[in-house]
């Protein structure tokens, strides 16, 4: 009935045409199930990673740095998210950012882009109420 998605580590290190036209592809195949889509954002990336620098030569985002998916990822999603308005947005990027000095203070300063634990299950817990918001809709 849903499918819940992000985009964003594994396809960091492309240049914008290649990722949008990646996500929007994948968009394509998930609107055949019939499912409710709910895109994630794609959480931050610690301060134990150096930080996002320019685009390269290429045009390419610089992979897995703290500040990509703020700078790059995101919003170049959310531009091919926009044309999709049947989709709906869980934005745990800023649930993260936004809790930066309490729940997710230790995580922030790791190299380690994944939440165990209570940071873990509260974010399971903002995209389990994000669902039966989207459910009750039906």
């Amino acid at each position: 009935d849903v499918i819940r998605f992000n985009f964003g580590h594994w396809d960091a290190g492309n240049d914008k045409a290649s990722y949008q036209e990646n996500l929007g592809a994948v968009i394509t195949e998930l609107k055949k199930t019939g499912a409710k889509l709910i895109w994630v954002t794609t959480c931050p990336v610690p301060r134990g990673f150096p930080a996002a620098g320019d685009l390269d030569e290429k045009g390419k985002a610089p992979r897995r740095t703290c500040g990509v998916m703020k700078k790059y990822l995101n919003p170049w999603a959310l531009e091919v998210v926009k044309r999709h308005p049947a989709l709906t947005i869980c934005d745990q990027w800023q649930f993260v950012k936004d809790n930066a000095g309490g729940l997710y203070t230790n995580w922030w300063a790791v190299k380690n882009v994944h939440f165990k634990g209570a940071p873990a299950d509260t974010l399971g817990q903002l995209l389990g109420k994000h669902v039966e918001k989207v459910m009750k809709k039906k």
